[in-house]
């Protein structure tokens, strides 16, 4: 690995045309080992930039590196090996885990696509233990899963191949409130575990707030805010940050750290 920055991304643009564009010569250097939280409201341009980083769609213009190698999307060799520093978590796994697979198949499958060795049942075990379910739903399939328990499957998923980094759509917006609880806390957990940076897009500022240490807030396809978690929810510097925070009042800006106890 090089000792630049794990993700830099320099003056992305992505959209019709200047005055449409979705990204707005976006900016952004991202450690290795950080947990950032991407907060904003909907249509700002939050999971398109996700899509940029993942690679899924190209920007007009821009350059996006990992470790000071830039990111081609063509051809699919080079992405491999990106796919292996850098795993997704969807929004929605119900719709993003194929229903009739059995959970093993599904944890298997990136391991046997990536060429990372061989799938045994201890690896399986271990993959899902590491998310607090127990070895019997190796055999259940997608759609015989809660909520709760496809998104710890889509997380054990993303963590089989032992990424650098995550990135989160939304990981917690179709589950309840202590569900979602359980699920930040996990993520928390797993990242200081294995030592993986995570950035989490969200509308929730909650969300942010207990898991990641650095927060960034997207408005109109710019980065107006960039700023510690407990700094933003203390002080912000822009008038729109005001007004995301005055939705969610009860936040503490010093809860940021989830103890183990919780988990």
């Amino acid at each position: 690995m090089s000792d630049k920055p794990f993700l830099q991304l320099d003056g992305l643009r992505y959209g019709r045309g200047r005055a449409s564009d979705i990204i707005k010569s976006l900016s952004l250097t991202i450690g290795q080992q950080e947990r950032i939280g991407l907060v904003g409201e909907s249509g700002c341009g939050k999971s398109t930039l996700l899509k940029l980083i993942l690679g899924v769609i190209s920007a007009q213009s821009g350059q996006i590196c990992c470790a000071g190698e830039p990111i081609r999307i063509k051809p699919w060799r080079p992405m491999n090996h990106y796919r292996k520093l850098v795993q997704y978590i969807p929004q929605d796994p119900h719709t993003a885990l194929p229903p009739q697979q059995t959970v093993a198949k599904l944890l298997a499958e990136p391991v046997k696509r990536l060429k990372l060795g061989t799938v045994d049942n201890a690896l399986l075990q271990r993959a899902v233990e590491q998310v607090d379910l127990p070895h019997s739903i190796l055999d259940k399939k997608a759609t015989e899963l809660s909520g709760g328990q496809a998104q710890r499957v889509a997380l054990a998923r993303a963590l089989i191949i032992k990424p650098k980094f995550l990135l989160a759509d939304e990981p917690t917006s179709g589950l309840d409130l202590p569900l979602r609880e359980q699920i930040k806390a996990l993520l928390a957990q797993v990242c200081e575990d294995n030592q993986m940076g995570l950035l989490v897009v969200t509308h929730d500022i909650s969300m942010v707030s207990g898991l990641c240490e650095r927060m960034l807030v997207m408005q109109q396809g710019h980065i107006i805010e960039d700023q510690a978690t407990a700094d933003v929810l203390r002080a912000p510097n822009n008038i729109y940050t005001q007004r995301l925070l005055e939705a969610v009042p009860r936040i503490d800006a010093t809860a940021w750290h989830f103890p183990r106890s919780i988990i």
